[in-house]
């Protein structure tokens, strides 16, 4: 339009992507992506990237609304999913993982046990990180063990007592449901050499690191955390953009502790 300033194309796509960094609500995506075509395949990649798909009180979608036709045109771009299953509207629930072969970062929210056609969509996926509130993941599944070997961070909103994570064997950092069980605490991190971080989750009011230390008893990789379900999407994508969910935090604390351990330990000179 005459009298506005006309920007080279990097400058627009850098205009563009930082106004939707800064505030992707639905209604504000729609309109910058009907700007032009440019702006559309500009900020496409960045609007699949993230997605958030919760039909269970209190529902969300997030950046924007996903319509089947949509996701199958731009899902590839998806890296980070969270989705609750159960009430999905017009999408098959298999289908998410289908039109969505590059996540590497799942949250899969779902009471009951995954039918073949879901074990067979997500075990396709190259997972490093996953969440699930399952009774344990379904270890006795052969074709689910390649994906199982990959994947680095596990959370699982259920106690793991009777589950099997010895599957997971690139494993750094795990989350489990258990206020502190000393005996199930040991057999983890002995059955789990490379494990940097074990996070005990339960539930609390104020989401946070709980519990105190002490530096001659407690192993710095134990993490007491609270959490409340309603805040799970804001904390996972807390993580995802910033490192300051649940993971972050467990890592800040992690190696808070570690420095105060080799500062007491350390020989004055």
């Amino acid at each position: 339009m005459a009298g506005h300033p006309i920007f080279p194309p990097e400058i627009e796509c850098i205009i563009f992507l930082t106004a939707f960094e800064l505030k992707p609500v639905d209604n504000d995506i729609v309109d910058l992506l009907l700007v032009a075509k440019r702006v559309h395949e500009w900020l496409i990649p960045k609007v699949y990237q993230t997605l958030v798909v919760q039909r269970i009180p209190p529902y969300r979608e997030y950046p924007i609304r996903l319509t089947i036709n949509n996701l199958r045109k731009y899902g590839h771009h998806t890296r980070n999913f969270f989705v609750s299953l159960g009430s999905t509207r017009w999408i098959a629930q298999d289908q998410y993982f289908s039109f969505c072969p590059n996540i590497t970062n799942l949250v899969l929210r779902t009471k009951t046990q995954l039918d073949r056609t879901h074990l067979e969509r997500i075990s396709s996926l190259s997972l490093t990180h996953l969440s699930v509130d399952m009774i344990g993941p379904p270890s006795s599944t052969p074709g689910l063990f390649p994906l199982f070997s990959g994947i680095t961070h596990l959370c699982v909103f259920r106690s793991l007592l009777s589950g099997d994570t010895t599957r997971f064997t690139s494993l750094t950092h795990l989350a489990i449901l258990n206020t502190y069980n000393e005996a199930v605490c040991t057999s983890i991190l002995e059955n789990h050499p490379k494990l940097e971080v074990l996070v005990l989750l339960q539930w609390g009011f104020v989401v946070g690191v709980t519990g105190s230390f002490d530096l001659g008893v407690d192993d710095p990789r134990i993490v007491r955390i609270t959490y409340r379900d309603e805040v799970l999407v804001e904390d996972w994508l807390s993580d995802v953009k910033e490192g300051r969910g649940m993971w972050g935090l467990a890592d800040e604390k992690v190696r808070q502790r570690k420095k105060l351990k080799e500062a007491a330990w350390r020989v004055p000179e």
